[in-house]
């Protein structure tokens, strides 16, 4: 059709979606799929493995942080970002951003091999009923998922790629237009409750695979997403916001309602959540995979774009803790397990001292940020294993910091090179330090449905419901191994809020405790409105660009120049 196509989906290099797990999506090395190769239940298999494997483009490399994490109220940008990165942050966005084009040139490739396997499995004379229906079902929620990407980022984009709305293209075409944003939302919606109609309850052995958990999941949160498009004048409409609030609502509850149904469950300690290991577990719907054998990851494959793809989530909020002198010596080393210092996002004030403002109660300060980093070489005045750098989190005496051998950062001293390291994506298993990540890439969890559920029940009105959906969660917060029983059972209480202390602020900072840097927050800014607001309240290196046009991002130049007719296809506002 385009850049967009490139779209002979089939123009995808299917990576191995192996994890650390008894089974995995099996891959035979082509370069290249055709559609007679997809007239094959080997075809239709391997097609959907490479749907799958295009995820990575969309979590965990640098680009798709970067459009996601910095230029929000929890995180800007460390000392070693790069320009397009800076652009992101400060809002002063190009369209030839090339972060931004990255996820625009692939997603629709693959969007484009979901079209295929759709249309192929459906006509399928060498698959059963069965095997039809979980093939297609698997296909509609990754299709979803990289049209929901799409349109809270764009705004409208085309459903048709050449061939008829959601139709297997084989043929470019110059020639395109933008579908509206409800249209959109239409497609997916359609997808996400056909597939929740075809999967079976329990999550599948196979954990690589989309579930009815991780699609219950998504379809709340593009009911809760279109609402909040309704409320704010979406063009095309037939629903209105309440009712899709109210689908919202309901969809979420009826996962978070009946966790054991689906294969899900909360862990009982927040610090389990996002421990290496644990990204295929109950409270973690859905992750995007990597081999854990280095030989065959990402930066290994010399395929086309590796690199784009590598999960460098490790890297990216480590700040530059080798480069620390205390008493003239480096008492602390580039290692595997403190990662590699790339300091591409910070903390915001906002982050550490409002939404993580309570560290008594709420445990999910000290279990989300590295705070401490030991002796790990050979130096004088040091034993390896001794505290060589500290961030208590609050301002120290002078006299005490003279008293201690190593290095003290009370908040006044943190820089763009030195801040708390958010330590989620810690991947302390690597071969190497300077390796990507082989951990996948936790897309959905369980925890943030519960805080979907909250976010339309107040949109209801029912304020109770959404603190109890809240409570949850932060009664889980309230929990330290470290605690006596009575400690914990004190620090429950003084986490549970009252129906009458539920805001939409109270809403974004409990996501923000709890799934702060995830890939999250530029959507929660957006879908609430709340973008130019809390970056200029919380965000200094945004604030002064930022405004009501940023909450969609510029489509790719690239892609406008491609096209023989731009009528269809116009700019978005402000670029």
């Amino acid at each position: 059709m385009k850049s967009i196509n490139k779209i002979l989906a089939l123009l995808v290099v299917a990576g191995t979606l192996t994890a650390g797990c008894s089974k995995k999506l099996e891959e035979n090395p082509r370069s290249i799929l055709t559609p007679d190769y997809l007239k094959t239940a080997a075809g239709i298999n391997y097609s959907l493995t490479a749907a799958y494997s295009g995820l990575r483009f969309q979590f965990g490399p640098e680009g798709a942080l970067a459009i996601t994490v910095p230029g929000t109220d929890e995180f800007t940008t460390g000392d070693a970002a790069n320009s397009e990165t800076i652009q992101l942050n400060t809002y002063a966005i190009r369209s030839d951003n090339g972060q931004l084009l990255t996820p625009w040139n692939n997603d629709f490739v693959y969007i484009n091999t979901c079209n295929g396997v759709v249309q192929y499995a459906q006509a399928s004379t060498e698959l059963t009923d069965a095997q039809k229906n979980q093939v297609i079902a698997e296909a509609k929620y990754i299709r979803a998922l990289y049209y929901f990407l799409l349109v809270q980022s764009y705004g409208g984009v085309p459903l048709d790629l050449g061939a008829g709305p959601l139709g297997f293209n084989t043929v470019p075409s110059t020639v395109s237009k933008r579908n509206t944003v409800y249209e959109v939302y239409a497609a997916i919606i359609a997808d996400l409750t056909d597939a929740i109609s075809k999967m079976p309850d329990a999550r599948p052995s196979d954990v690589a695979k989309a579930s009815k958990a991780a699609a219950l999941h998504l379809l709340s949160k593009v009911y809760l997403t279109r609402a909040w498009s309704e409320k704010k004048g979406i063009t095309g409409s037939t629903t209105t916001a309440q009712a899709d609030f109210q689908l919202a609502y309901n969809t979420a509850k009826q996962l978070v309602d009946n966790p054991s149904q689906y294969g899900a469950s909360l862990f009982n300690d927040f610090a389990n959540v996002n421990k290496p290991g644990n990204e295929n577990t109950g409270e973690n719907l859905f992750a995007v995979q990597h081999t854990l054998n280095d030989q065959f990851n990402e930066s290994n494959t010399n395929a086309p774009a590796s690199g784009l793809k590598e999960n460098r989530a490790c890297f990216l909020f480590t700040p530059n803790y080798e480069a620390q002198s205390v008493n003239g010596v480096i008492p602390v080393v580039r290692s595997v397990l403190y990662q590699r210092p790339w300091r591409r996002f910070r903390p915001t004030g906002y982050l550490l001292n409002t939404a993580f403002g309570n560290r008594t109660s709420d445990s999910r300060y000290d279990k989300t940020f590295r705070t401490l980093w030991l002796c790990n070489t050979s130096v004088k005045g040091f034993n390896i294993g001794d505290t060589a750098l500290y961030m208590p989190g609050r301002e120290v005496l002078a006299e005490l910091r003279a008293a201690k051998k190593y290095r003290i950062y009370a908040p006044s001293d943190y820089t763009n090179q030195m801040y708390p390291h958010m330590m989620k994506f810690d991947d302390p298993n690597r071969t190497a330090a300077n390796n990507a990540s082989t951990r996948p890439f936790i897309v959905a969890k369980l925890s943030e449905t519960y805080l979907i559920a909250a976010e339309a029940a107040f949109e209801l009105g029912n304020t109770g419901d959404a603190a109890k959906y809240i409570n949850v969660i932060r009664q889980r917060a309230a929990y330290r191994a470290s605690n006596s029983a009575d400690q914990n059972t004190a620090a429950v209480t003084a986490m549970t809020i009252q129906p009458s202390q539920v805001t939409l602020d109270l809403i974004l900072d409990e996501r923000a405790r709890e799934l702060c840097g995830e890939q999250l927050r530029w959507f929660d800014l957006t879908r609430t409105g709340l973008l130019t607001t809390r970056v200029k309240a919380y965000n200094n290196d945004g604030a002064t660009n930022v405004k009501e046009t940023h909450m969609l991002r510029p489509i790719p130049q690239t892609q406008l120049d491609l096209l023989s007719d731009k009528t269809g296809f116009p700019q978005n506002p402000g670029y």
